[in-house]
């Protein structure tokens, strides 16, 4: 019952990534603080399956090493992304920038494979390294995108949005 449980605040975790990154999947104004949301409970999702029995271990220094190489790539990504910055209603708007929307709707489709592989409600399924490797990515990927939006909109030159 318990592996349910911490499948189920994964899978939650998931779900409200999802729903916070729907707004980036078209051009529209939306507040500078949204963009640490997804990130943030992509980490937390991520903290808890590498902490999840069997290996329970966040030293896990091949996931870290992963961790840090996409959050370079998200970096880079971030860094091309075209991007309109109201500095006084402090919004702005992504252009062709889906990828944080369909990331954490790939992050929600591997949870609930991993949670289908094993007996319903195990997170400790042989698809839990895979697992690990593949959130650790997108959480990486997705602080670095998301960081280079946060420094380049101070510096961005004003739009009326």
């Amino acid at each position: 019952m318990r592996e349910f449980a911490w499948a189920l605040v994964v899978l939650l975790l998931a779900l409200a990534a999802c729903a916070a990154a729907w707004p980036e999947r078209r051009a529209k104004p939306l507040m500078r603080w949204r963009l640490i949301v997804v990130p943030l409970l992509i980490g937390a999702a991520t903290l808890v399956v590498l902490y999840l029995p069997p290996f329970m271990d966040l030293a896990e220094l091949a996931v870290w090493t992963l961790v840090l190489i996409s959050v370079l790539g998200g970096a880079a990504r971030g860094a091309w992304i075209k991007l309109k910055v109201d500095h006084r209603r402090r919004l702005l708007v992504l252009q062709r920038a889906r990828e944080g929307f369909w990331l954490a709707v790939l992050v929600v489709v591997l949870v609930l494979v991993s949670i289908a592989v094993r007996p319903f409600g195990r997170l400790d399924s042989p698809f839990i390294q895979a697992l690990e490797v593949v959130l650790g990515v997108v959480w990486g990927f997705l602080v670095g995108r998301n960081g280079a939006l946060l420094v380049r909109s101070r510096d961005a030159p004003q739009h009326d949005l």
